[in-house]
């Protein structure tokens, strides 16, 4: 299982399924092997056969426990799990994010943390906590949830468990609950999962204070780890505190020098505090990371259009329309220049593509218009005006 764990973390999945078809033959008869394989299952991204697996486990550990063990089990719902050892380091939300980007990688972080063989953790309720995380994983939210809430009548409460419930009560729409477990969660451990959680539920229910209070502890205790610093850069940024919104996207570059989306925001912050120069590199890091980041390509475009640099601007808000994600006001601008430069036919031409990308966009319809009229087209110019008003 260490082997195959190893193969799974290079990506190497065919030979990982090798090994665990190799080791299902060997434990058949074993409950706590059938969790371990249950578990590779379940990291592999099979959480139906891991589910098959641990119930399997589970039936053989009754079989297998004294007579008091078995009255005490079968108390129990076969989907509780175990919150003693390495349980109470699981989340099963690392599973479900692992199932729903990728199936192959389910469980990752989960396999990891339960361990493998030879830890001291009864079989039949390791088995339920899988059972849990594999119901999680498949968004089974209700049922999770009732597993999860097993686990801790059986073995006590811990600070996973509390944020694994957490995560089923957002899922069901029921906020108010989860902010209470997850309080619970951080009384008796103060995590930086359970307070980045946190701090995520208090931006959900608008409650800026206590999320800016949660992200500034962890900045402060946990200088590098990123989502923090991201959170409360975008929070400073939505209250256009940009000073402050700076200093948390610099952070975030340094730990993340790749991360595209930090060097534009970095952009952005500089440019609103007039420094213009700092702003333009910081969105021409972003936009060799990713040259179709449309939203970096027209920051970079508006400080050449700025300073009359209209070849350049044009050059940019082009790719900014062909990029990841077209905007109004790139055509809008693109427009603009043409028009800056007489470049009438030029700025209709984008109009026309714009309204028939965003054919209701007031504004746009409006310009088209304009242009129209400018260029002589006086005969079509009607139409767009008379969408422009419907629209408002």
């Amino acid at each position: 299982l260490v082997e195959a764990e190893a193969l799974l973390v290079e990506g190497d999945i065919k030979a990982a399924e090798g090994i665990y078809a190799f080791l299902s033959r060997l434990i058949v008869m074993d409950a706590r092997g059938l969790c371990n394989a249950a578990w590779l299952k379940l990291r592999i991204g099979d959480p139906d056969e891991a589910v098959r697996l641990f119930r399997k486990a589970q039936s053989l550990a009754r079989k297998d426990a004294s007579p008091a063990d078995q009255s005490s089990n079968a108390a129990q719902d076969t989907d509780a799990g175990q919150t003693s050892g390495t349980v109470q380091d699981t989340d099963a939300a690392h599973t479900a994010h692992a199932v729903h980007s990728n199936r192959r990688s389910a469980g990752r972080h989960a396999i990891g943390a339960m361990g493998g063989v030879g830890d001291p953790i009864d079989p039949y309720w390791f088995a339920g906590f899988g059972i849990a995380c594999a119901q999680f994983a498949t968004r089974s939210w209700e049922d999770a949830l009732f597993s999860f809430q097993k686990v801790m009548v059986k073995g006590g409460a811990t600070a996973a468990l509390y944020r694994n419930l957490a995560r089923c009560h957002l899922f069901l729409d029921c906020a108010d609950k989860a902010r209470e477990e997850l309080e619970q969660a951080l009384a008796l451990e103060d995590a930086p999962d359970t307070r980045l959680a946190l701090a995520r539920l208090f931006e959900k229910l608008s409650l800026r204070e206590g999320a800016v209070a949660q992200l500034e502890h962890l900045t402060l205790t946990e200088r590098d780890m990123p989502d923090p610093w991201r959170m409360l850069g975008e929070l400073h940024r939505r209250e256009a505190d940009w000073a402050r919104a700076e200093a948390c996207y610099v952070q975030l570059v340094k730990l993340l020098p790749e991360d595209a989306g930090g060097w534009f925001r970095l952009g952005s912050c500089r440019r609103h505090l007039g420094r213009l120069e700092e702003a333009l590199s910081s969105y021409r890091v972003a936009i060799r990371i990713r040259p179709d980041h449309s939203r970096a390509l027209y920051g970079a475009a508006t400080i050449h259009e700025a300073r009359g640099e209209n070849g350049e601007a044009i050059s940019l808000l082009r790719q900014a329309i062909a990029g990841n994600e077209p905007m109004e006001k790139s055509y809008n601008l693109l427009a603009s220049v043409y028009q800056n430069e007489g470049r009438i036919r030029e700025a209709v031409a984008v109009y026309l593509e714009a309204v028939a990308r965003f054919p209701e966009d007031g504004l746009l319809q409006a310009n088209l218009g304009a242009a129209q009229v400018m260029a002589g087209f006086h005969d079509r110019a009607l139409k767009p005006f008379k969408a422009s008003v419907r629209l408002g």
